[in-house]
């Protein structure tokens, strides 16, 4: 009864019949959607079937070359491509606890991926810092 309204509404403002059967077309017509699933590899990210391997794991690890900050880099470059070269890592002994705990804990709040164990750190550090005078 619904859909008989519907249509007859339909063909009184589009007064052609074609295009009111194309409307009841879109409005009636459950879509067809192609799925087909994702690969999952190893590291457990998903693939699209059409690849033959994860374009997410290196194919050999032969292939690549890790440098001084842990970025992995293929052999064919001269140097790593993640890390400006004009960077200097210098090492100097730090006296001072309060700074040394300062640094860490800014490295731990700038780190993109907390763990369950950076987050109680940061807070213990936090607190430790606290009651420091």
């Amino acid at each position: 009864m619904e859909k008989d309204l519907f249509e007859i509404i339909v063909k009184s403002l589009t007064k052609c019949d074609e295009k009111t059967k194309q409307v009841m077309d879109i409005v009636y017509s459950v879509p067809k959607i192609n799925y087909t699933p994702l690969n999952r590899c190893s590291c457990g990210k998903r693939y699209s079937p059409n690849l033959s391997s994860c374009p997410y794991c290196p194919t050999k690890i032969e292939d690549f070359i890790r440098c001084d900050s842990g970025h992995f880099y293929s052999k064919n470059v001269t140097s790593c491509p993640y890390c400006p070269n004009d960077i200097v890592i210098t090492l100097t002994k730090q006296n001072n606890k309060k700074k040394e705990i300062e640094d860490s804990l800014g490295y731990l709040k700038n780190k993109c991926n907390k763990s369950k164990q950076d987050r109680e750190s940061i807070y213990s550090l936090e607190m430790v810092l606290k009651n420091m005078k």
